[in-house]
């Protein structure tokens, strides 16, 4: 006989025995894994230094930092210009897009007119080899807005007149990936600072998934901020801001390098000219917002500071007003600390090192909600949000001191986990050396007793060659069981069967045991059940039994 057949009868015996015996695979089941004891030693056998030694985190990409905005607009529109408006009026500057782009600008005079701007009214702005797209977007804090329908540019009232289109969005690459649907839905709504809003909560927006493509209809600042935040749930990072203007980049280095300021009753305005020239940066005053707590260009800022950052020396300073500032537009604007407050964000977060599970994301977004601006979030009467479009990728909408408030917040987490012993609790550890006594039909029984170590971490059985291995196996006779009478072909009765039983009694570590039924299962069933009838093992006709 040959070493294969001789290898091979051992296991079909056991499959046949196994079924003879079971009938049915609850039986199996519950014969196996509800006999089986769990008795745990007290101590573990790997040595405690080597327990407490934390498991490498997932290294987590640095790359991309954001999505770029201009990645979302019409190329046109993407074009670097060079131009300063001064009190220029609307009309003028609606002829200069024209000539820029090419697209037909047309002004919606009956709509800006609801808001108290007609073609005559005064535009103040510039651009500094900057994306055209920007102009366009800071006409919002002169209450205007813009859509792009085909070839025409319409400059219309922003709120009086929100103009709300379909765009579908494919999204099988993300569900593909176990992104869960209803998940990257909630997430697309609630981490999007819509002023639309959405059909769910009384808004106009509204959201539908059919197949694998989304259908989605809102106003086109919100259809930007989606496909960005799409674009970085494909692309998670450390964090990657959605929707952000590449000329934040320079301003956000900027703010972190030291300067000096001496300012003594000197206007407001010229402070910020003066730091704004040092810093070599685009810094504005928001006058329309700041003549709402009465703040003008000429308020006498009185300040000194030496060798803090930027940031710092901002925070300070304008604090001393109620003032503070923002991001947006690629400029750095300064604006009511209430303002800024209300102005959010959304980035994406890659958190897989942190929690790869439901469970552990759900403790990581409460932990968060409690250590990070903790009045701020939706949950305690904030308006910043946490979704989870899956374990692992986690999504904020937040001010953007907020933002970067977790992300420190994320990495004192990692370098906490890097510098501690992994506490694992004595029930979970898969290292813990623990008995079981698995019963079952005594010749199955012999079987496996031989075959167990040779199918499973051979190399953790003790044997002659292996004597200082752990794993140890035992047979033991169990009570007989009276199966039941059997009635033969034809209707003649045959006497009760009874069959031997034995406990096969191992000694292993927790995480062996656990793969234990899942070769028992396997004896049972086979990898594949076939299509026709009939109880056979995997692969095998029916009729072989």
């Amino acid at each position: 006989m040959s070493a294969l057949v001789r290898s091979t009868l051992p296991t079909l015996r056991v499959a046949v025995l196994l079924m003879i015996w079971l009938g049915s695979s609850s039986h199996f089941s519950r014969s196996l894994a509800q006999d089986a004891k769990d008795t745990a030693k007290p101590t573990a056998v790997v040595p405690p230094a080597k327990v407490g030694n934390p498991e490498p985190l997932r290294p987590i990409p640095d790359e991309p930092k954001s999505i770029d905005a201009a990645t979302l607009v019409d190329p046109k529109l993407r074009q670097p210009a060079k131009v300063t408006f001064d009190e220029t009026s609307l009309s003028e500057v609606a002829a200069w897009l024209q000539k820029q782009t090419g697209f037909n600008v047309t002004l919606d005079t009956r709509s800006l007119d609801s808001v108290g701007i007609d073609p005559i009214s005064p535009v103040t702005d510039k651009l500094q080899d900057s994306p055209i797209y920007l102009l366009l977007d800071r006409l919002q804090r002169l209450q205007i807005g813009w859509r792009l329908n085909g070839g025409v540019l319409q400059l219309h009232a922003y709120k009086n007149d929100m103009f709300l289109h379909n765009v579908q969005y494919n999204v099988g690459d993300l569900l593909d990936q176990q992104f869960d649907s209803m998940a990257l839905q909630e997430t697309l709504q609630r981490c999007n600072d819509s002023e639309t809003g959405w059909s769910d909560d009384g808004g106009d927006g509204d959201m539908v998934l059919l197949g694998d493509v989304l259908f989605i209809r809102q106003d086109g600042r919100t259809h930007r901020r989606i496909a960005g935040l799409l674009a970085g749930l494909r692309s998670p990072s450390r964090r990657v801001l959605v929707d952000d203007p590449a000329p934040h980049a320079p301003i956000r280095a900027a703010l972190d390098r030291p300067t000096n300021v001496s300012f003594k009753a000197k206007p407001l305005a010229a402070a910020m000219d003066e730091m704004a020239k040092t810093a070599a940066i685009d810094m504005r005053l928001d006058r329309i917002a700041l003549r709402s707590i009465k703040v003008t260009e000429r308020t006498p800022v009185t300040f000194e500071l030496h060798d803090q950052s930027l940031r710092t020396t901002l925070d300070l300073m304008l604090g001393q007003l109620q003032l503070s500032w923002i991001l947006r537009d690629g400029v750095l604007w300064v604006t009511p600390a209430d303002d800024a407050e209300s102005f959010l964000k959304t980035a994406v977060y890659d958190v897989r090192d942190l929690c790869p599970d439901d469970g552990s994301s759900s403790a990581l977004s409460d932990a968060i909600q409690r250590q990070a601006a903790a009045r701020s979030w939706q949950d305690n009467g904030g308006i910043g949000s946490i979704e989870f479009a899956k374990p692992g990728v986690m999504v904020v909408m937040q001010t953007e001191r907020g933002l970067d408030s977790i992300q420190g917040l994320l990495e004192n987490y990692r370098i906490a986990l890097r510098n501690s012993k992994r506490r694992v609790s004595p029930n979970e550890d898969p290292e813990v050396v623990t008995t079981k006594y698995y019963r079952m039909p005594t010749e199955v029984a012999e079987d496996l007793e031989e075959l167990l170590p040779t199918m499973l971490h051979p190399d953790s059985w003790k044997s002659e060659k292996q004597p200082t291995a752990i794993g140890t196996i035992r047979r033991i006779r169990s009570w007989s069981q009276v199966t039941g009478q059997k009635v033969a072909k034809g209707g003649t009765a045959r006497p009760p069967a009874t069959t031997s039983y034995s406990i096969l009694l191992i000694e292993q570590k927790r995480k062996v045991h656990r793969e234990i039924p899942k070769i028992l299962q396997k004896i049972e069933h086979g990898d594949e059940v076939p299509a026709f009838g009939g109880g056979g093992m995997g692969g095998m006709d029916g009729g072989f039994f």
